[in-house]
């Protein structure tokens, strides 16, 4: 796998951050490589799992503090 797309939405406002990866979505050949997501929206913490379930793909949440949440999301069948 080749090195992850760090996608930074730090201190963007709900819906902002999940907008933002869906268009990452649409750059990045998941097979190929991961998406590593830096969040500070507490609404993350439940949207960003929910639509990575909806459209099967694996979401790892790697850093859990007050100020900033990191997902790692891939193609399921990487994780």
């Amino acid at each position: 796998m080749q090195p992850k797309f760090v996608l930074d939405v730090r201190n963007l406002p709900c819906p902002l951050p999940l907008v933002k990866l869906k268009k990452a979505l649409s750059e990045v050949d998941l097979l190929a490589q991961s998406i590593e997501m830096h969040v500070s929206d507490q609404a993350a913490l439940r949207d960003i799992p929910a639509f990575c379930s909806q459209q099967g793909l694996a979401c790892q949440l790697l850093k859990d503090r007050s100020d900033e949440k990191v997902f790692q999301i891939q193609c399921s069948d990487s994780l």
